[in-house]
């Protein structure tokens, strides 16, 4: 397969999307900015009684001169909780700047109220979130998984129990070894799902189908793994570098949350971290996904060129009618 040809039609359609790209880049990360703000406003509101406590418990551990002994699990579920909302927020969000490089990739134009109104929109955010749930599924069971074996080890040959206190599900680096490398294979395998189903207008079990046949062979799965690999490592490195430049927000935003909003330093002190963390994520995926996604549309291409398919003439049928459709 011929490298040069994937590379060189992404940085085509990096060019040639130009400033509605750009538009759409900036329009997706505004809105993702605002609507993570509500989310997290909303979330502030629900762990209020929480948080209350929390503060309580500290002035009253202050005046008797006692240790602090607060409880923060109810703090943990209800982020555990809100959570899903925040991810769904992504996986639009990634729906969206995927659609928006497909179009360039396409050489269309990435008009920015098609892509709200379209159901090719709908078909890439359906798309992404059944991956997610398929991948955090498949996570869960290869920690039972391990866990049923490292019992039965345990049972049959003796020795300590392996899910009590010290043991390896105790250490998240284990944890993370056991789910590791289904995780990633599955992740790898669906990499092209959303490409299938807006370029191909399949439907999101389909387009994983589609993804997989596409993606697990000699030639493709290498190219798909550096592709990721360079978007994960790039991501992180930005995201890093951002956050560090970032820190010094975290004392401003602490300050205005205690002299504006609540004298509650629990409060101030979330907010305060999450305003650099918020800022590095959305810079960073606004600078990295384009590129990313732009190169995975322009390999599928490619792959469906390979067997036979031009996923280009089938998806100007597709987008068209899901734009009448939306």
């Amino acid at each position: 397969m011929n490298d040069t040809a994937v590379w060189g039609r992404a940085a085509r359609a990096l060019r040639g999307g130009g400033r509605p790209l750009v538009r759409v880049t900036l329009a997706v990360t505004v809105l993702s900015a605002l609507a993570g703000l509500a989310l997290t406003a909303l979330a502030f509101v629900l762990a209020r009684p929480s948080l209350t406590g929390m503060w309580e418990d500290l002035r009253w551990a202050r005046s008797a001169e006692d240790p602090v002994t607060t409880n923060p699990m109810p703090v943990y579920y209800l982020t555990v909780a809100v959570a899903p909302a925040f991810l769904a927020l992504l996986a639009l969000a990634g729906a969206a700047l995927q659609l928006a490089c497909t179009e360039a990739v396409l050489a269309r134009r990435p008009a920015g109220r098609e892509l709200w109104r379209g159901g090719a929109l709908r078909r890439a955010f359906a798309v992404r979130m059944l991956r997610g749930v398929l991948v955090a599924v498949t996570a869960v069971v290869s920690l039972l998984v391990c866990a049923a074996v490292s019992v039965a080890f345990s049972y049959f040959l003796g020795g300590s129990d392996p899910l009590g206190g010290g043991g390896p599900f105790d250490r998240p680096t284990s944890v993370l070894a056991m789910v590791a490398a289904a995780v990633l294979a599955l992740r790898l395998g669906f990499a092209l799902a959303p490409q299938s189903a807006t370029m191909e207008g399949l439907h999101p079990l389909a387009a994983l189908g589609r993804s997989w046949s596409l993606v697990w062979n000699r030639r493709a799965l290498p190219r798909t793994a550096g592709v990721l690999a360079a978007a994960a490592c790039g991501f992180t490195v930005l995201y890093l570098l951002i956050r560090e430049l970032a820190e010094p927000v975290r004392p401003l935003v602490r300050s205005a949350v205690l002299s504006q909003l609540t004298p509650n330093p629990y409060v101030a002190q979330a907010a305060g971290t999450l305003a650099p963390v918020a800022v590095a994520v959305l810079l960073a995926a606004a600078a990295i996904l384009p590129p990313a996604q732009a190169l995975l549309a322009a390999l599928h291409v490619r792959l469906a060129e390979l067997k036979g398919t031009d996923p280009r003439h089938s998806a100007e049928g597709t987008v068209t009618a899901c734009q009448k459709s939306g």
